[in-house]
């Protein structure tokens, strides 16, 4: 089933709660059965229910910096927490968080100081899984070797927690690797999600489990849709620094090639034409 639902060292201002100094008394609530997992477009509009008691509310990265972790009354509103990257990328700031986070805060691996850090745990997640939805009955088990971003890790951990409704408020993965590989992988999860009988709540705006229209049927609008999607996701991925030396690299590595199979036709017309003898 699915429906669509109507902190740091950094100086605090007015738009970003102090989670130290102010937290909301909804945090830590026990015994809750819906999840609200937070993501970055909620600083455009916040959609997420933070001020309802019933859901337990996740949040990520540098999402602490952004504002959006905010009640009606300005309170830093968060249960848990997700930084699932290697200590290596973490930048200084991100750091300062992880290591002075007031909530549960899942890692990779262990580091930083926080002793409130869990490493999130494959294994157990699997395990749960199977054993909660009887999915091990006759040798098969759900994978849990399938993840492309955060919002996938989080949304299996509910699972696995037996949560009965997930929300994902301020998320869509639009934009460039997320549109490419990250956003078929959470909707996988989702997918599974609902199949499992969990109820899926997308908040207003959200564009997963969405598209252009009906392949086939809606022939012109899917497949007008499915071009811009394309050539937008085109133009940022060029944007990004990475991407380009990918790109510049196969492109230089097809032109050798070419030019490898050129010069052998080449010789070989040579050959042909002035029955020259072939030399090692």
């Amino acid at each position: 089933m699915i429906a669509l639902a109507g902190l740091s060292t950094d100086p605090v201002t007015s738009s970003t709660p102090n989670p130290f100094t102010d937290p909301s008394p909804l945090n830590g609530l026990p015994g809750r059965r819906k999840v609200c997992i937070v993501g970055f477009e909620e600083q455009n509009q916040q959609t997420a229910p933070l001020d309802d008691a019933e859901w337990e509310v996740w949040g990520l990265n540098m999402g602490n910096r952004l504002g959006i972790m905010a009640d009606t009354h300005g309170q830093f509103r968060a249960d848990r927490w997700f930084d699932l990257h290697e200590e290596h990328a973490q930048s200084a700031k991100d750091m300062a968080w992880i290591n002075r986070c007031p909530v549960p805060i899942y890692l990779t691996h262990q580091f930083g100081l926080n002793l409130r850090a869990r490493v999130l745990d494959l294994e157990a997640m699997q395990r749960d899984l199977s054993v909660r939805y009887g999915i091990a009955h006759g040798g098969h088990q759900l994978p849990c070797d399938y993840f492309a971003s955060s919002f996938a890790y989080m949304v299996a951990l509910a699972l696995s927690e037996g949560f009965t409704t997930i929300g994902l408020f301020g998320v869509s993965l639009g934009w460039g690797r997320e549109r490419l590989v990250e956003r078929g992988n959470l909707e996988y999860w989702l997918g599974l999600a609902m199949g499992l009988g969990v109820e899926v709540v997308l908040g207003p705006g959200c564009r997963l489990l969405t598209h252009p229209g009906l392949y086939g049927i809606e022939y012109r609008k899917e497949g007008d849709g499915v071009n811009a999607i394309c050539a937008e996701t085109m133009r940022q991925l060029l944007q990004t620094k990475e991407v380009n030396h990918c790109f510049d690299t196969a492109l230089r590595a097809r032109t050798e090639a070419l030019e490898v199979l050129a010069k052998a036709c080449m010789r070989a017309v040579q050959q042909i034409v002035y029955q020259e003898p072939e030399h090692g």
